[in-house]
């Protein structure tokens, strides 16, 4: 049959294939905003970890200042970012400000969760890749190892299908 390889976050592949869930999902949205910064080409990322901010993180990437936080940005927020990278912030160089509905994931049960991933890959033949498919906190080397595996099962799968349709 056909496969797919999926990035789509796992709670919204499960209902578009009518399987309900054992748990709940938890997640939070967050906010993320980018600048450009006119004359940057710098790689630095700057955690906020002060309660009373709503910014938690901010990097300048080449010349684009991306600022990830749980809220809109207030003028404090803004004040620290400034302080931060020794940088002024105009607001005409903003170029986007989105909500991203799926941006803080909570772990879940892991045997829940590798039972969900098994049912999707054995069943519907879906193979999960990435942070929200697979609905952990991973790293981009993470990601690398999942391809892997992905390729492993795509091949004992047609090992499986060659031995079968010879039989």
């Amino acid at each position: 049959g056909q496969l797919l390889v999926s990035t789509a976050p796992l709670p919204l592949v499960l209902k578009q294939l009518d399987i309900a869930p054992p748990i709940e999902f938890p997640r939070a949205p967050i906010r993320v905003t980018r600048w450009k910064v006119p004359g940057a080409d710098v790689f630095q990322t700057v955690y906020f970890p002060e309660r009373y901010l709503s910014v938690y993180r901010a990097s300048i990437t080449a010349d684009t200042l991306i600022a990830e936080s749980i809220a809109e940005l207030d003028e404090t927020d803004y004040q620290e970012i400034e302080r931060a990278f020794g940088i002024h912030i105009d607001e005409s160089d903003e170029l986007e400000s989105v909500e991203q509905k799926y941006g803080k994931i909570a772990p879940i049960d892991d045997a829940v969760r590798k039972q969900l991933l098994f049912l999707l890959t054995h069943d519907h033949n879906v193979y999960s890749l990435g942070r929200f498919a697979t609905w952990r906190n991973i790293l981009l080397d993470d990601v690398v190892d999942d391809i892997t595996t992905i390729k492993k099962l795509l091949k004992a799968n047609n090992a499986y299908d060659v031995r079968r349709a010879a039989a």
